[in-house]
């Protein structure tokens, strides 16, 4: 019997970029596995929603729907996960942000490793961007001090690598992690479900560091595949619809919550990140004013 998979793809405002995704998943043969394509428009301030339904009317494996409201990244796609669940009953599901390329061998190999592994739940291949560089890497899920001292780096990354690589398997392919990249991976329909789906308390950001720390209380485990690769944009739905202060504030306000919630943080600790995360905002408003300066004085405007 074929392995059965539903790919839910979440769109806002950006129907360009989300159909060259659909686009791609429309040409795959399939003869592997079951392909469902779940196209939920989070509830677009433009005409999105029309110009996906009508592109994909007569599709041979993507359906659109719209979410009630826009919720953010977990609500929308906890939406299409629990349509794809009643419509389709996939074995698996693939969160796929619409700014990626991945191919059809890439999955199939993907869905092996649940066989070759059965203890795994999650799976992810190596993420590159779109000059084909990123690094095979491992990482662990964030602590308060890395979250705290991220505040007093110009990206503000608190996403820690692990110096050594451990593997399950002795070819080397199957990489443990803690944290998988929450642009594209696949995972275990009964175990999603299990963990009560992506937590909808967070808007943007931080879904997959919230998912990997209920997989670790549960003691699940998942996976990088060192093998294989896929390509991401690196947000280029979020470019056009937030500017760089809001999508600090919008990342600050999602570690505030883990740290609370799923760290345990006193409120002491919470202040204190929170005054951090404060300052980083005003010195980064500081740079882009007088960067604008600079530009305004060399172009005499």
């Amino acid at each position: 019997m074929k392995r059965k998979i539903s790919f839910i793809i979440l769109n806002y405002n950006d129907a360009d970029t989300t159909m060259k995704l659909a686009d791609s998943l429309e040409s795959w043969k399939c003869q592997k596995f079951n392909l469902n394509v779940v196209v939920v428009d989070n509830r677009s301030t433009d005409s999105s929603f029309t110009v996906l339904k009508n592109k994909y009317k007569n599709a041979i494996f993507t359906k659109v729907i719209q979410s009630e409201k826009n919720g953010g990244y977990s609500y929308g796609n906890n939406y299409g996960i629990k349509f794809a669940i009643k419509e389709y009953n996939p074995d698996y599901i693939a969160i796929a942000n619409p700014d990626i390329i991945i191919n059809e061998e890439t999955v199939e190999k993907l869905l092996d490793s649940f066989e070759k592994l059965p203890d795994i739940v999650m799976v992810a291949p190596v993420e590159k961007n779109l000059k084909g560089e990123g690094s095979v890497k491992t990482q662990r899920l964030p602590l308060f001090k890395d979250d705290l001292l991220a505040c007093f780096n110009s990206n503000m990354s608190s996403t820690i690598s692990k110096n050594e690589l451990e593997y399950y398997d002795d070819a080397k392919t199957m990489l443990k992690t803690e944290l998988i990249v929450g642009c594209f991976f696949v995972i275990k329909t009964e175990i999603i479900q299990k963990v009560d789906y992506l937590d909808e308390n967070t808007f943007l950001f931080c879904e997959e560091r919230i998912l990997g720390k209920k997989l670790k209380d549960n003691h699940m485990k998942m996976a990088v595949r060192a093998d294989l690769e896929f390509i991401h944009a690196h947000s280029v739905s979020i470019k056009k619809s937030y500017d760089i202060i809001n999508t600090w504030k919008l990342i600050m306000k999602s570690r505030l919550y883990y740290e609370k919630e799923y760290n345990q943080c006193t409120k002491l600790k919470v202040s204190v990140l929170k005054l951090a995360m404060n300052m980083f905002i005003m010195l980064l408003i500081i740079k882009l004013q007088l960067h604008r300066l600079k530009r305004w004085i060399i172009r005499g405007e």
